[in-house]
């Protein structure tokens, strides 16, 4: 028995939620972007590059810390704070509601994970 099923989710024009604006979270939204999702971002402040993005009208920026009145309706959300006990409120809200959760570096709270990608192009 395997504890994760590979599989490929399309994202494209679908609401991804990423919690966290450092560059964990930046090195993940890298990610959604080549998948073309619509990404929201909730975080007090933001790194350089996602800053760059969210002034580039790239992704929408909620400058807040999270709460559960926050979390709308995405396919997917993203835990990718340096706050452990958020990421699990993260990750608990999106259980709750059925959604896809990847706490970034703790696959065990998380229902959903990223495993590395080899890139090269038109193989993936």
């Amino acid at each position: 028995m395997v504890e994760f099923f590979p599989l490929f989710v399309r994202l494209a024009q679908r609401e991804v939620l990423v919690v966290g604006g450092g560059d964990v979270a930046a090195r993940k939204i890298r990610l959604l972007r080549k998948a073309d999702a619509r990404i929201r971002v909730i975080a007090p402040a933001l790194c350089k590059e996602l800053a760059t993005l969210h002034a580039s009208g790239e992704l929408t920026w909620l400058q807040d810390s999270f709460k559960d009145a926050d979390f709308g309706q995405p396919v997917l959300v993203i835990a990718a704070t340096d706050d452990a006990a958020l990421n699990r409120q993260v990750a608990s809200m999106a259980r709750s509601r059925g959604v896809a959760i990847n706490v970034v570096d703790d696959a065990a709270s998380s229902t959903a994970i990223m495993p590395s990608i080899v890139d090269r192009s038109p193989v993936i």
